[in-house]
């Protein structure tokens, strides 16, 4: 029975030993995955590859058996000790992709090219009354007395006002969600 014992002790403690593993993560274990950098704190989001697992830790604090002891924000290299050994891991640069613009249908884009051509007409005729080649589109709509157009109605969340049109060139305006349309006078 004696040695059965023993045997079944020393399983429970490989098994032991085993869940403890990963909970002593190699260098190229850890990946650093953002940076919180204000005034009186410094915080790094590391994660454990092998586990998963990850947290906010701040200078001085450990993780994985590792003790952050600094944190360079210009570079992005983390510097953390273990049983005296230095390592330096950095942050990854994160790289954002310009999202498609989405067409306006085709009955929108109909409307804009109408919004368009009565600001294109109204310039040319600011243009011949004031003797000058640009005006400001916001001039040009609203309920003043100055006003050349009532009301341009955005149908695709584009803005007429704000730009410049000048004589002789093309007016453009994009829709929120990107999507560019022009008309040329």
């Amino acid at each position: 029975m004696k040695p059965l014992l023993r045997l079944l002790g020393v399983m429970i403690g490989l098994v032991g030993a085993m869940s403890a593993l990963p909970a002593r993560a190699q260098i190229e274990d850890l990946e650093i995955l953002g940076a919180l950098v204000s005034k009186n704190k410094t915080e790094v989001m590391l994660m454990q590859k092998s586990t998963g697992t990850g947290r906010w830790v701040g200078i001085g604090q450990t993780f994985a058996g590792y003790t952050v002891t600094a944190y360079d924000n210009a570079t992005g290299r983390l510097t953390l000790t273990k049983a005296g050994a230095t390592d330096v891991i950095v942050l990854k640069k994160a790289t954002v992709q310009a999202a498609q613009a989405t067409p306006a249908s085709p009955e929108q884009q109909k409307a804009i090219t109408q919004n368009l051509r009565q600001l294109s007409a109204a310039a040319e005729q600011y243009f011949l009354e004031n003797g000058v080649d640009k005006v400001d589109a916001g001039k040009l709509v609203g309920s003043g007395s100055t006003a050349y157009i009532k009301e341009l109605k955005p149908v695709a969340g584009e803005s007429y006002s704000g730009f410049i049109i000048e004589q002789g060139k093309p007016i453009r305006v994009k829709t929120s969600s990107g999507f560019e349309m022009e008309y040329k006078p």
